[in-house]
């Protein structure tokens, strides 16, 4: 036999074995009542209306406590910086910290449409290694002070004079 007709009739077998599970699906799915579950309650009365993902979640606490700053990261942030900088950290699981901070409007570069879609914030986030400690948070305020530019950076000396008098 040649190999086209066996190939054909593999074909053949194959359609009617995919019409026939088909049919029997459709059989089985015939006897289920197809309900709609946006609206349905639990057996403990819990009502499970989903929300849209743009509706607000109100009223909902933090996962997490919110972490303790070390005052010697908070010191360097206002000596390479200033005080109007903010800043938080995240203990990562790696032996990392994630180090975040945010430059306040009036030092930053970032356009007008990044700062509206960042929340109204310039969040600046590096993960750190934590044999880094101070160290890494000295060379990344550095480098924030850097990236925000000279024009920036006299104004934050001169804020931070005025700030610690």
């Amino acid at each position: 036999m040649p190999k086209e007709n066996k190939t054909a009739e593999a074909l053949l077998a194959l359609a009617s074995a995919v019409k026939s599970l088909e049919t029997k699906i459709t059989e089985k799915l015939d006897g289920i009542n197809i309900v709609d579950i946006k609206h349905q309650t639990t057996s403990v009365g819990v009502n499970t209306t989903m929300k849209t993902p743009f509706e607000p979640i109100e009223n909902v606490a933090p996962l997490e406590p919110e972490v303790p700053f070390p005052q010697e990261w908070r010191d360097i942030i206002d000596t390479v910086l200033n005080a109007k900088f903010k800043a938080k950290v995240t203990y990562l699981e790696n032996a990392n910290f994630e180090l975040t901070v945010l430059v306040p409007k009036e030092y930053s570069n970032c356009k007008e449409a990044e700062w509206k879609m960042n929340g109204n914030t310039d969040p600046r986030v590096k993960r750190i290694p934590n044999y880094l400690g101070p160290d890494g948070v000295r060379q990344y305020c550095e480098l924030i002070a850097e990236n925000l530019g000279i024009e920036a950076r006299v104004r934050i000396t001169n804020d931070r004079a005025q700030l610690t008098k």
